[in-house]
C-alpha cells in the first residue's frame, strides 16, 4: 500500500516529535520531511513534494500563510492543512482565503488530526467545529450577498462546499434530504448561481471554506 507522505512545517521541535510518532502508528503515513521556519519549509516542499504539507501559522521568517500563498501559487493542487493554535477570526479567513485545504486547531484530538490529513488527501476540505463556526459568524456579519441568508442556509453552503452528500447534511443538521434540497434551491436563487457547482465556487471565492 502506497503511503500518504507527510511533511511537518512547525518551529516547535516537540511538536513536529509527537506529530511524527503519531503517524508513524499509521500504516499508510509516513512523515519524509521537517522544516523550522517558511523559508526552509518552501525548499523542502518544492524539492519533495510531500502529498500533505502540516503547516503552523506562527514562524520564524515567512509565516504560515504565506509559506501556503507561495506553495499554492507554484502547486496549486497541494494538499495543506493548518494545524495550529490560533483560532481568532482573522487568521482563520486569511488561511481560508488563500486556499488551504484544511484548518485545525492544536487543541483537537490526536485523531482528528489523522482524520484531518486523511480528508485533504483525499481531496476533500477539513475544517474543525470551532473554524467552522467562525466562518459563519464572519459570514452572517457581512460577508453576504445581496439578499441576507439564513442560519440555516448558511450552514448548508457551507457543507455543501466541503463536498458534503445531501443525506450527510441532512444526518449533521438533523433535518430531512428533501429539506437540504429545499435550502440549496433557495440558496442559488438568492444568489443568483446555477447549480451546486457554482454554489461551490462562490463558498471558494467568498473564503468560506
Amino acid at each position: 500500500m502506497e503511503k500518504i507522505k507527510v511533511m511537518l512545517v512547525d518551529d516547535h521541535t516537540l511538536f513536529r516529535a509527537g506529530v511524527t510518532m503519531l503517524l508513524q502508528m499509521e500504516s499508510d503515513m509516513q512523515v519524509v520531511g521537517e522544516a523550522s521556519d517558511g523559508h526552509l519549509a518552501l525548499e523542502l516542499i518544492f524539492k519533495c513534494k510531500p502529498d500533505v504539507v502540516v503547516l503552523d501559522i506562527s514562524m520564524p521568517g515567512l509565516d504560515g500563510i504565506s509559506v501556503a500563498r507561495s506553495v499554492l501559487d507554484r502547486l496549486p493542487n497541494a494538499k495543506l492543512l493548518m494545524v495550529t493554535q490560533h483560532e481568532n477570526r482573522e487568521y482563520i479567513l486569511r488561511a481560508t482565503k488563500v486556499g488551504v485545504a484544511g484548518y485545525l486547531l492544536k487543541s483537537a484530538a490526536a485523531d482528528e488530526l489523522v482524520a484531518a490529513i486523511r480528508a485533504v488527501h483525499s481531496g476533500r476540505k477539513y475544517l474543525d467545529a470551532t473554524v467552522t463556526q467562525v466562518l459563519m459568524e464572519a459570514w452572517q456579519a457581512g460577508e453576504k450577498g445581496e439578499e441576507s441568508l439564513t442560519d440555516r442556509e448558511t450552514e448548508v453552503l457551507i457543507l455543501t462546499a466541503l463536498g458534503k452528500t445531501m443525506k450527510a447534511i441532512a444526518e449533521l443538521l438533523n433535518i430531512s434530504p428533501k429539506t437540504v434540497e429545499f435550502h440549496r434551491a433557495r440558496l442559488t436563487q438568492k444568489l443568483g448561481l446555477k447549480n451546486k457547482s457554482e454554489l461551490v465556487a462562490y463558498a471558494i471565492k467568498q473564503g468560506l471554506v
